[in-house]
């Protein structure tokens, strides 16, 4: 019987694991049984504003032969726009599965990405015995598995959460990202690893597809050390910017003149050059969420997360916490705007409108 492209045909179906959509015309679900193989698919767990990006990347630039490519996400309307958004090219594109537990993307595939929004989500995934990835390997003691993380957690849960899969047999690396949604969709983030280096090396083709720069750091947890005082060093350089700014403005000086003259000069960062908080500061072509009421981009509450793992890590040592004022002021402003819900859910970078709103006011 030959169905429709797009359709849906039970995988598995005595143990529910998951639905095959043939991304071309397709045969009986026994034919798409038989040419399914663990070894040669890959899973993707969390289909998010950076997560469906990253999946497409993965699933469109991956250089070795795919047999299928499995997803998963808690929203099962993301998973359906997933789908839908990647439709067949001919008869012989990847199959797309969709798999109904984490467990089951560990049963179906060996090499598993995961993009998820905190440390209880990548808990919970992975280390649910029931239905978390560590529960797929236990039930077909499945060893041959390599794990990557592109989540912002907290440190000792990224280490935990290896050494639990290290002891299943399993492979991990902590690989968080830089370059947000725009850097997802195009392909262009940065990944700093943490893990053992032959894990790193493992991974490469994977993180190649998604990005264009790896970046190994070292032990399991140094890929999200980098990454958290990064975006420390990341707030700090956007709550400037936006005062730069602000302050330009109110003596005289146009946003966009303002913004071309900080990038001809010493005070050129990432935030007045590529996400300038300032609406009209950069050219249409370049337009940034600010042009667009701050929607899009890396959410103020996320930042405000990042903050508190960032400050969270340096409260091991009290006395290293006592050395980053700035940031613990920075991090007081971005819990207001993450409590915010005016605020919470635009870009990062709408503390300019908010230092305007509340700071820049006329008395």
């Amino acid at each position: 019987m030959i169905r429709p492209r797009g359709s849906p045909i039970e995988m598995f179906s005595s143990r529910r694991l998951a639905i095959v959509y043939r991304r071309g015309f397709s045969t009986t679900g026994q034919r798409c049984v038989a040419e399914h193989r663990r070894e040669d698919s890959i899973g993707f767990i969390g289909l998010g504003a950076m997560g469906q990006e990253m999946a497409a990347n993965l699933l469109a630039k991956f250089q070795a032969p795919i047999s299928s490519f499995v997803i998963h996400d808690h929203s099962q309307s993301s998973v359906t726009r997933f789908v839908e958004q990647h439709p067949p090219l001919d008869s012989t594109s990847v199959p797309i599965v969709t798999a109904t537990t984490p467990a089951s993307v560990a049963r179906l595939a060996s090499t598993i990405v995961t993009m998820l929004p905190s440390s209880a989500e990548v808990s919970e995934v992975y280390l649910n015995l029931s239905t978390g990835i560590l529960g797929g390997l236990a039930d077909h003691a499945i060893c041959a598995t390599l794990c990557v993380d592109s989540t912002t957690l907290d440190v000792r849960c990224a280490t935990t959460v290896s050494e639990k899969l290290r002891a299943a047999g399993a492979e991990m690396l902590d690989a968080p990202v830089s370059g947000g949604v725009v850097g997802a969709r195009e392909a262009t983030l940065t990944f700093m690893c943490g893990g053992p280096e032959a894990t790193f090396n493992k991974a490469q083709p994977v993180l190649n597809a998604m990005g264009k720069k790896t970046i190994y750091c070292g032990k399991s947890g140094s890929g999200l050390a980098a990454k958290l005082t990064n975006n420390m060093l990341l707030a700090v350089s956007m709550i400037a910017t936006s005062e730069a700014m602000l302050l330009g403005q109110k003596l005289g000086l146009q946003p966009d003149l303002l913004a071309r003259v900080i990038n001809s000069s010493t005070g050129r960062c990432w935030s007045s050059e590529i996400n300038n908080p300032a609406p009209g500061a950069l050219l249409p072509s370049k337009a940034t969420p600010a042009d667009r009421d701050w929607q899009g981009g890396f959410a103020s509450r996320l930042m405000a997360k990042d903050l508190g793992l960032a400050l969270q890590a340096a409260q091991a040592d009290p006395a290293l916490l006592d050395q980053l004022p700035v940031s613990k002021i920075v991090k007081e402003i971005y819990s207001k705007l993450g409590s915010d819900p005016g605020f919470s859910g635009k870009d990062f970078s709408v503390v300019y409108d908010w230092l305007q709103k509340n700071h820049f006011q006329p008395k």
